[in-house]
Protein backbone atom coordinates (compact mmCIF):
# COMPACT_ATOMS: atom_id res chain seq x y z
CA UNK A 1 0.00 0.00 0.00
CA UNK A 2 0.51 3.43 -0.72
CA UNK A 3 0.04 6.15 1.48
CA UNK A 4 0.41 10.11 0.47
CA UNK A 5 -0.15 13.07 3.22
CA UNK A 6 0.04 16.75 1.84
CA UNK A 7 1.22 17.97 5.17
CA UNK A 8 -0.86 21.20 6.22
CA UNK A 9 2.60 23.61 6.66
CA UNK A 10 0.40 26.35 6.32
CA UNK A 11 1.71 28.33 3.34
CA UNK A 12 4.40 26.04 1.53
CA UNK A 13 4.54 22.41 0.40
CA UNK A 14 5.85 18.96 2.15
CA UNK A 15 4.46 16.16 1.01
CA UNK A 16 4.96 12.46 2.86
CA UNK A 17 5.25 9.52 0.65
CA UNK A 18 5.28 5.81 2.34
CA UNK A 19 5.55 2.41 0.36
CA UNK A 20 4.70 -0.45 3.05
CA UNK A 21 6.75 -2.77 1.26
CA UNK A 22 6.60 -6.40 -0.31
CA UNK A 23 8.82 -9.29 0.84
CA UNK A 24 12.58 -8.77 1.78
CA UNK A 25 12.54 -4.90 0.75
CA UNK A 26 10.82 -3.37 3.60
CA UNK A 27 8.85 0.24 3.72
CA UNK A 28 9.86 2.92 1.81
CA UNK A 29 9.84 6.67 2.84
CA UNK A 30 9.60 9.81 0.42
CA UNK A 31 9.91 13.13 1.71
CA UNK A 32 9.15 16.10 -1.14
CA UNK A 33 10.35 19.14 0.43
CA UNK A 34 9.56 20.61 3.72
CA UNK A 35 7.55 23.79 4.00
CA UNK A 36 8.82 26.83 5.39
CA UNK A 37 10.56 27.59 8.43
CA UNK A 38 6.88 28.30 10.46
CA UNK A 39 3.90 27.81 9.63
CA UNK A 40 3.05 31.33 10.36
CA UNK A 41 0.27 32.92 12.85
CA UNK A 42 -1.69 30.45 14.75
CA UNK A 43 -5.52 30.64 14.43
CA UNK A 44 -8.38 28.50 16.53
CA UNK A 45 -8.71 25.30 16.22
CA UNK A 46 -5.71 25.41 13.51
CA UNK A 47 -3.92 21.77 12.74
CA UNK A 48 -1.21 23.45 11.12
CA UNK A 49 1.80 21.57 11.74
CA UNK A 50 5.70 21.63 10.99
CA UNK A 51 6.88 19.08 8.69
CA UNK A 52 9.30 17.59 11.69
CA UNK A 53 6.65 17.79 14.12
CA UNK A 54 4.70 15.87 11.49
CA UNK A 55 7.41 13.17 10.70
CA UNK A 56 7.77 12.74 14.43
CA UNK A 57 3.63 11.94 15.40
CA UNK A 58 4.23 9.72 12.56
CA UNK A 59 6.68 7.81 14.07
CA UNK A 60 9.15 8.76 10.67
CA UNK A 61 12.81 8.49 12.40
CA UNK A 62 14.67 7.70 8.87
CA UNK A 63 13.74 9.15 5.45
CA UNK A 64 15.06 6.90 2.23
CA UNK A 65 14.56 9.93 -0.02
CA UNK A 66 14.53 13.27 0.55
CA UNK A 67 13.66 15.51 -2.54
CA UNK A 68 13.54 19.21 -2.90
CA UNK A 69 11.86 20.19 -6.57
CA UNK A 70 13.38 23.85 -5.78
CA UNK A 71 15.37 26.48 -3.23
CA UNK A 72 12.47 28.32 -2.26
CA UNK A 73 12.32 28.87 1.84
CA UNK A 74 8.44 27.83 1.89
CA UNK A 75 9.67 24.52 0.30
CA UNK A 76 13.12 24.04 2.04
CA UNK A 77 12.44 25.91 5.26
CA UNK A 78 11.66 23.20 7.64
CA UNK A 79 14.72 20.78 6.57
CA UNK A 80 17.19 22.14 9.83
CA UNK A 81 14.10 20.75 12.17
CA UNK A 82 13.96 17.92 10.14
CA UNK A 83 17.53 16.63 9.79
CA UNK A 84 17.94 16.93 13.79
CA UNK A 85 16.10 14.10 14.66
CA UNK A 86 15.39 12.21 11.28
CA UNK A 87 18.34 10.37 9.22
CA UNK A 88 18.40 11.55 5.47
CA UNK A 89 20.04 8.35 3.03
CA UNK A 90 19.50 10.58 0.01
CA UNK A 91 18.73 14.05 -1.23
CA UNK A 92 17.70 14.30 -4.73
CA UNK A 93 17.39 18.14 -5.68
CA UNK A 94 18.78 20.17 -9.19
CA UNK A 95 21.38 22.06 -7.80
CA UNK A 96 24.66 21.28 -5.49
CA UNK A 97 27.20 23.70 -5.47
CA UNK A 98 30.70 22.12 -6.06
CA UNK A 99 32.57 23.77 -3.07
CA UNK A 100 33.22 23.67 0.34
CA UNK A 101 29.37 24.84 1.51
CA UNK A 102 30.79 25.92 5.00
CA UNK A 103 32.83 28.43 3.94
CA UNK A 104 29.98 30.99 2.15
CA UNK A 105 27.15 33.36 3.36
CA UNK A 106 25.01 35.53 1.09
CA UNK A 107 24.62 38.90 2.91
CA UNK A 108 21.33 40.47 2.82
CA UNK A 109 20.83 44.35 1.82
CA UNK A 110 18.96 46.20 4.09
CA UNK A 111 17.10 47.88 1.24
CA UNK A 112 16.32 44.67 -0.58
CA UNK A 113 12.57 43.45 -0.88
CA UNK A 114 11.12 40.74 1.22
CA UNK A 115 11.54 38.58 -2.20
CA UNK A 116 15.49 39.18 -1.83
CA UNK A 117 15.99 38.88 1.65
CA UNK A 118 13.76 35.00 1.34
CA UNK A 119 16.14 33.96 -1.24
CA UNK A 120 19.57 35.20 0.29
CA UNK A 121 17.65 33.73 3.43
CA UNK A 122 17.12 30.04 1.79
CA UNK A 123 20.46 30.01 -0.03
CA UNK A 124 22.69 30.99 3.60
CA UNK A 125 19.75 28.17 4.66
CA UNK A 126 20.76 25.26 2.34
CA UNK A 127 24.29 25.82 2.58
CA UNK A 128 24.15 24.95 6.13
CA UNK A 129 22.07 21.72 5.11
CA UNK A 130 23.81 20.42 3.10
CA UNK A 131 27.36 20.77 5.41
CA UNK A 132 25.39 18.63 7.74
CA UNK A 133 23.82 16.04 5.59
CA UNK A 134 27.26 15.59 4.34
CA UNK A 135 28.92 15.47 7.78
CA UNK A 136 26.19 12.15 8.01
CA UNK A 137 27.09 10.48 5.34
CA UNK A 138 23.74 11.53 3.07
CA UNK A 139 24.05 10.50 -0.70
CA UNK A 140 23.36 13.39 -2.68
CA UNK A 141 22.18 12.91 -6.20
CA UNK A 142 21.93 15.99 -8.68
CA UNK A 143 18.81 15.87 -10.97
CA UNK A 144 18.30 18.36 -13.94
CA UNK A 145 18.02 18.22 -17.37
CA UNK A 146 21.77 19.45 -17.58
CA UNK A 147 22.46 15.63 -16.61
CA UNK A 148 19.54 13.75 -17.62
CA UNK A 149 16.63 14.56 -19.71
CA UNK A 150 14.62 12.49 -16.91
CA UNK A 151 14.87 10.29 -13.85
CA UNK A 152 13.05 7.35 -12.69
CA UNK A 153 13.47 4.70 -9.89
CA UNK A 154 11.75 1.97 -9.32
CA UNK A 155 10.17 0.86 -5.56
CA UNK A 156 9.65 -2.41 -5.40
CA UNK A 157 6.77 -4.20 -7.70
CA UNK A 158 4.19 -1.67 -8.19
CA UNK A 159 5.79 1.78 -6.88
CA UNK A 160 8.02 4.04 -9.48
CA UNK A 161 8.90 7.28 -8.68
CA UNK A 162 9.68 9.58 -12.17
CA UNK A 163 11.43 13.15 -12.48
CA UNK A 164 10.68 15.45 -15.20
CA UNK A 165 12.38 18.81 -15.51
CA UNK A 166 12.76 21.80 -17.54
CA UNK A 167 14.61 23.03 -20.25
CA UNK A 168 18.78 22.58 -19.81
CA UNK A 169 19.33 26.17 -20.54
CA UNK A 170 17.03 26.99 -17.34
CA UNK A 171 19.52 25.08 -15.00
CA UNK A 172 22.64 26.04 -16.39
CA UNK A 173 21.23 29.82 -15.88
CA UNK A 174 20.57 28.78 -12.25
CA UNK A 175 24.02 27.36 -11.92
CA UNK A 176 25.65 30.22 -13.41
CA UNK A 177 23.46 32.40 -10.77
CA UNK A 178 24.52 30.80 -7.55
CA UNK A 179 27.92 30.28 -8.68
CA UNK A 180 28.27 33.77 -9.00
CA UNK A 181 26.03 34.97 -6.05
CA UNK A 182 28.07 32.37 -3.61
CA UNK A 183 31.74 33.45 -5.30
CA UNK A 184 30.96 36.80 -3.33
CA UNK A 185 32.32 35.91 0.05
CA UNK A 186 30.83 37.26 3.57
CA UNK A 187 33.89 39.67 4.28
CA UNK A 188 34.08 41.22 0.46
CA UNK A 189 30.51 42.04 0.58
CA UNK A 190 28.93 45.54 0.40
CA UNK A 191 25.42 44.88 1.88
CA UNK A 192 24.44 48.17 -0.69
CA UNK A 193 25.70 45.96 -3.65
CA UNK A 194 23.08 46.51 -6.00
CA UNK A 195 25.19 43.55 -8.23
CA UNK A 196 24.72 41.39 -6.02
CA UNK A 197 21.26 42.35 -5.47
CA UNK A 198 20.17 41.86 -9.15
CA UNK A 199 21.67 38.30 -8.94
CA UNK A 200 19.58 37.33 -6.50
CA UNK A 201 16.78 38.64 -8.08
CA UNK A 202 17.12 37.00 -11.19
CA UNK A 203 17.75 33.63 -9.63
CA UNK A 204 14.61 34.24 -7.73
CA UNK A 205 12.84 34.71 -10.89
CA UNK A 206 13.71 31.08 -11.92
CA UNK A 207 13.25 29.00 -9.15
CA UNK A 208 9.37 28.47 -9.73
CA UNK A 209 10.23 26.62 -13.21
CA UNK A 210 13.16 25.12 -11.73
CA UNK A 211 10.89 23.21 -9.65
CA UNK A 212 11.67 18.88 -9.92
CA UNK A 213 8.31 17.66 -11.20
CA UNK A 214 7.87 14.54 -9.36
CA UNK A 215 5.03 11.85 -10.63
CA UNK A 216 4.63 8.82 -8.28
CA UNK A 217 3.23 5.73 -10.07
CA UNK A 218 1.69 2.95 -7.62
CA UNK A 219 0.59 0.41 -10.35
CA UNK A 220 -2.53 2.53 -12.27
CA UNK A 221 -2.34 5.69 -10.48
CA UNK A 222 -0.37 8.28 -11.04
CA UNK A 223 -0.20 11.18 -8.59
CA UNK A 224 1.32 14.31 -9.94
CA UNK A 225 3.51 16.31 -7.76
CA UNK A 226 5.02 20.08 -9.96
CA UNK A 227 6.40 21.84 -7.06
CA UNK A 228 5.75 25.32 -8.53
CA UNK A 229 6.26 24.92 -11.97
CA UNK A 230 4.60 27.61 -14.16
CA UNK A 231 1.51 26.08 -16.37
CA UNK A 232 3.70 27.60 -19.62
CA UNK A 233 6.73 26.01 -18.58
CA UNK A 234 4.73 22.42 -18.50
CA UNK A 235 3.03 22.27 -21.59
CA UNK A 236 6.68 22.84 -23.06
CA UNK A 237 7.45 19.28 -21.84
CA UNK A 238 4.36 16.98 -22.98
CA UNK A 239 2.21 16.91 -19.42
CA UNK A 240 0.28 13.41 -19.17
CA UNK A 241 -2.59 12.39 -17.34
CA UNK A 242 -2.99 12.07 -13.97
CA UNK A 243 -5.56 10.59 -11.05
CA UNK A 244 -4.16 13.51 -8.45
CA UNK A 245 -2.93 16.95 -9.12
CA UNK A 246 -0.92 18.60 -6.48
CA UNK A 247 -1.97 22.57 -8.24
CA UNK A 248 1.62 24.18 -9.04
CA UNK A 249 2.44 27.30 -7.49
CA UNK A 250 -0.57 27.08 -4.58
CA UNK A 251 -3.03 28.46 -6.89
CA UNK A 252 -1.41 31.12 -8.25
CA UNK A 253 -2.55 31.99 -11.53
CA UNK A 254 0.76 31.32 -13.60
CA UNK A 255 0.46 27.76 -11.91
CA UNK A 256 -2.76 26.77 -13.82
CA UNK A 257 -4.09 26.95 -17.37
CA UNK A 258 -6.95 25.53 -19.03
CA UNK A 259 -5.08 23.93 -21.45
CA UNK A 260 -2.70 21.95 -18.94
CA UNK A 261 -5.07 20.53 -16.82
CA UNK A 262 -7.13 19.34 -20.34
CA UNK A 263 -4.07 17.72 -20.63
CA UNK A 264 -3.69 16.46 -16.82
CA UNK A 265 -7.45 15.42 -16.58
CA UNK A 266 -7.20 14.64 -12.92
CA UNK A 267 -9.71 13.37 -10.76
CA UNK A 268 -8.65 14.84 -7.34
CA UNK A 269 -6.57 18.23 -7.11
CA UNK A 270 -4.83 19.38 -3.65
CA UNK A 271 -4.29 22.53 -2.80
CA UNK A 272 -1.32 23.68 -0.86
CA UNK A 273 -2.32 27.32 0.79
CA UNK A 274 -2.98 28.84 4.07
CA UNK A 275 -5.75 30.65 4.84
CA UNK A 276 -4.79 34.09 5.34
CA UNK A 277 -3.19 35.00 2.63
CA UNK A 278 -3.53 38.20 1.95
CA UNK A 279 -2.76 38.10 -1.95
CA UNK A 280 -5.00 36.64 -4.51
CA UNK A 281 -3.93 32.96 -3.93
CA UNK A 282 -5.65 31.04 -5.15
CA UNK A 283 -6.33 33.25 -7.88
CA UNK A 284 -9.85 33.12 -9.56
CA UNK A 285 -8.88 31.72 -12.47
CA UNK A 286 -7.43 28.87 -11.02
CA UNK A 287 -10.94 28.44 -9.14
CA UNK A 288 -12.55 28.50 -12.38
CA UNK A 289 -10.52 25.71 -13.68
CA UNK A 290 -10.87 23.65 -10.83
CA UNK A 291 -14.29 24.30 -10.08
CA UNK A 292 -14.52 22.74 -14.07
CA UNK A 293 -12.44 19.64 -13.29
CA UNK A 294 -12.14 18.53 -10.34
CA UNK A 295 -14.16 15.64 -9.50
CA UNK A 296 -12.74 16.45 -5.76
CA UNK A 297 -10.57 19.12 -4.82
CA UNK A 298 -8.76 19.26 -0.79
CA UNK A 299 -7.03 22.30 0.58
CA UNK A 300 -3.96 21.07 3.32
CA UNK A 301 -5.44 24.23 5.39
CA UNK A 302 -8.77 25.66 6.88
CA UNK A 303 -10.01 27.65 3.84
CA UNK A 304 -13.18 27.41 2.31
CA UNK A 305 -13.73 27.86 -1.55
CA UNK A 306 -17.30 27.72 -2.62
CA UNK A 307 -18.32 25.19 -5.02
CA UNK A 308 -15.17 23.83 -4.69
CA UNK A 309 -13.74 22.68 -1.11
CA UNK A 310 -14.99 22.53 2.12
CA UNK A 311 -13.39 24.08 4.92
CA UNK A 312 -11.64 21.40 6.95
CA UNK A 313 -9.34 21.48 9.75
CA UNK A 314 -6.54 18.76 9.77
CA UNK A 315 -2.90 18.50 10.12
CA UNK A 316 -2.81 16.82 6.11
CA UNK A 317 -4.53 15.72 3.29
CA UNK A 318 -4.26 11.94 3.24
CA UNK A 319 -4.38 9.35 0.13
CA UNK A 320 -3.91 5.65 0.11
CA UNK A 321 -3.65 3.62 -2.39
CA UNK A 322 -3.49 -0.26 -2.88
CA UNK A 323 -5.60 -0.80 -6.10
CA UNK A 324 -6.58 2.46 -6.94
CA UNK A 325 -7.63 5.24 -4.14
CA UNK A 326 -9.11 3.66 -1.52
CA UNK A 327 -9.01 6.46 0.74
CA UNK A 328 -8.76 10.18 0.16
CA UNK A 329 -9.76 12.79 2.99
CA UNK A 330 -8.65 14.51 6.19
CA UNK A 331 -5.85 13.26 8.93
CA UNK A 332 -5.26 14.18 12.23
CA UNK A 333 -2.29 14.17 14.06
CA UNK A 334 -2.36 13.11 17.72
CA UNK A 335 -2.17 15.97 20.00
Amino acid sequence: MLSVDFINVGYGDSILARDTGEGERGPFTLLIDSGDTNTGAAYPNSCRINAADFLKQEGVTEIDVLLLTHLHRDHIGGLPKIIENTVVKELWTNYIPDFPTGKTEVRQGTHWDDAGKDTAFSLNLYLDILEKLRATGTIFRVLNSTVTPSFSKRIGERFFIECAFADSILYRRQNELAADIFSRKKNTVDTKDEYLYNKIKNLNSILNDSSIRVTLKHKDTVIALPGDVSASSWLRNQPKKCTVLKIPHHGHRDGMSEELVSFLRPEYFVLSVSNDRKDACPHSDSVAIIKKYAKKCFVTDALSIPLVAEKKFHSSVRFKFEDGIIFAGSHRCRV
